[in-house]
């Protein structure tokens, strides 16, 4: 994939997130919980803990992408190539996709190491800064 389709892509994965949390919240897979999820949402269901970790997933995804966004910007108007910061932002994405799914999964450790290694990913965007 291009640096470009890891953007987009990047972008459809935080979407994604948010999205299904909202809607898992709202219990949309029911006609009250559809009906919630496409109103005002002021008689939102108590979260699971399992929908609670969702939220709380894509919150995580949406801060990090912030920090992602300025250390690409910063790299590319420093005059790193997009063949130079391929594998940083690879590392991320990828990272990003395992961070959530165990983060669904309840797997802590596991979650922070996933965290880590996208940490990284920025590190590898910002020493391809020529």
């Amino acid at each position: 994939m291009s640096v470009t389709s890891y953007l987009f892509a990047m972008a459809a994965l935080c979407s994604v997130q948010l999205t299904l949390a909202s809607l898992w919240h709202a219990g949309a897979w029911t006609v009250p919980g559809l009906r919630r999820a496409l109103g005002n949402r002021e008689d939102m269901p108590e979260m699971s803990a399992a929908c609670g970790r969702s939220k709380r997933a894509a919150s995580n995804t949406v801060e990090n992408l912030v920090i992602f966004a300025i250390v690409y910007a910063a790299a590319t108007a420093a005059g790193a190539t997009h063949e130079q910061l391929l594998p940083g932002v690879s590392v991320f994405f990828w990272a990003r996709v395992a961070h959530y799914v165990v983060y669904l999964a309840g797997l802590p450790y596991v979650r922070t190491a996933a965290w880590a290694v996208s940490l990284y990913g920025m590190v590898m965007m910002a020493m391809a800064t020529p």
